[in-house]
């Protein structure tokens, strides 16, 4: 799976673009069956603890960026198309998972437990914000987190050489985001 998926991080990652998962069809590509146990794994561990059934849009893309000095880059999930038209960050995903299909010791996603509000109301500084994780790449570790409401983000943290980061991205919705075709 493993070959498969990187021409699909390839595809994604060149042609920027963002799909929506068809979880309603009866068969699938085996990328396909590989997302969609990814979101279906995350949608009944979503459903079991809030106690209710709702509708979610698995959305997936891809990153892979090559590093040469050191960066760090933060952000909140929202929908990137509703931002630029519509200056709107309001529909955000509720769950984000990252996949790697990269080993590296310099290249984390940087999690923490800043919220979209507390950016909105620059308390940056507040004595709640003591949390910062650091996951280390390691082909296909898989983790998931609040994306849409806390702030999250990569680093580069070596300036030894250049080194490549590849991530396949999935994320759930209760509304899709605006101008991603079906997958």
């Amino acid at each position: 799976i493993t070959n498969t998926v990187l021409c699909l991080i390839k595809y994604l990652t060149t042609t920027n673009t963002t799909f929506i998962l068809d979880t309603d069809k009866n068969e699938f590509s085996l990328v396909e069956l590989f997302l969609y146990n990814i979101s279906e794994f995350h949608i009944n561990r979503l459903n079991n603890e809030t106690k209710e059934q709702k509708k979610y849009y698995p959305v997936f893309w891809s990153k892979t960026k090559s590093y040469t000095t050191p960066h760090i880059h933060t952000h909140i999930d929202h929908c990137d198309y509703e931002k630029l038209i519509y200056l709107s960050e309001d529909n955000a995903p509720t769950w984000t998972t990252i996949t790697y299909f990269t080993d590296n010791n310099n290249t984390p996603t940087l999690l923490t437990d800043i919220t979209r509000h507390m950016c909105n109301n620059n308390k940056f500084n507040h004595k709640l914000n003591k949390k910062l994780l650091l996951v280390l790449p390691r082909i296909l570790r898989h983790f998931g987190f609040t994306g849409g409401t806390h702030l999250h983000g990569e680093g580069y943290l070596d300036n030894t050489g250049e080194i490549e980061r590849q991530t396949l991205v999935l994320t759930l919705w209760e509304t899709p985001p605006l101008m991603s075709p079906i997958f």
